[in-house]
């Protein structure tokens, strides 16, 4: 599983953060059951997707801490891990990442419900 490492954290926190519909559902299967294992698949994948959301611009995080009512220090840790969990758990399914109609969905996991 070691060799598979590297591709999967980076596809999971790119498609789990951007909605990016480049996942096959071969690659989700894999992605999914690693997640659900390994506390280390789960702890870089949270870790490459604060790296990404703390990227973006400062206003688009106070918008989405704002509209989350997150303090914005604890934004992307926040959201990440809500997302992390919730594609271990099953929560994001391999139709939520391809669909252009699961953002409610995704606004509702970031949110934490």
């Amino acid at each position: 599983m070691r060799y598979f490492l590297p591709t999967i954290v980076l596809t999971l926190a790119v498609t789990i953060i951007s909605g990016c519909t480049t996942m096959s559902e071969k690659d989700y299967k894999l992605a999914k059951a690693v997640m659900a294992e390994s506390p280390t698949v789960r702890a870089e994948v949270m870790n490459e997707c604060v790296a990404n959301l703390n990227r973006e611009p400062k206003s688009e995080q106070k918008f989405m801490s704002d509209y989350l009512k997150i303090p914005q220090s604890k934004y992307a840790k926040t959201v990440c891990g809500r997302m992390v969990r919730a594609f271990a758990k099953g929560q994001i399914t391999y139709a939520d990442i391809n669909s252009a109609n699961s953002g409610e969905k995704m606004l509702r996991i970031m949110d934490g419900k």
